[in-house]
């Protein structure tokens, strides 16, 4: 079984403020009454303050630290708080130079988690292995992607 521990990212950690930064100014720029700016602010700074805690830094006893890919799509999840959760990989996943967005179907929840994985995350080395394992080993190859463009040659 392949373990990939992963690092707080601070790609993330300022993909994160910023759309969140640019959430917060919409929400003040519309035409809304005084009382629904200021609940629709308390809202985007709640998200802000759930996701920057949970992907980016990784401190949440729900974020997972550590990632755990096995024959074919099994996979572990690692949580801060111990947990470790079973599921597969799915066909949703992502895949770039930059980024991997591993999908993930919990068997014991019935429920998908998302683990988001930029370059920073895990060690070059060890990014790229989880890229070529999910392309690959995994199964995932862009299927969707391509049967996408071949659609719109047509």
């Amino acid at each position: 079984m392949n373990r990939f521990d992963l690092k707080p990212s601070r790609q993330l950690l300022g993909v994160l403020v910023m759309a969140h930064s640019l959430a917060l100014v919409m929400v003040f720029l519309a035409a809304l009454p005084p009382g629904v700016k200021a609940a629709a602010a308390a809202l985007v700074l709640v998200s802000a303050y759930y996701y920057v805690r949970r992907e980016a830094l990784r401190a949440a006893p729900d974020a997972i630290v550590a990632l755990h890919l096995g024959a074919a799509r099994a996979c572990t999840l690692e949580t801060v708080g111990g947990a470790c959760w079973e599921g597969n990989v799915l066909n949703t996943s992502f895949v770039s130079a930059k980024l991997a967005i591993v999908n993930v179907r919990l068997a014991a929840k019935r429920k998908v988690r998302h683990v988001v994985v930029l370059s920073d995350t895990l060690a070059a080395e060890d990014f790229r292995r989880l890229r070529v394992l999910l392309r690959w080993r995994c199964g995932w190859r862009g299927k969707h992607v391509a049967a996408a463009r071949g659609k719109s040659r047509r």
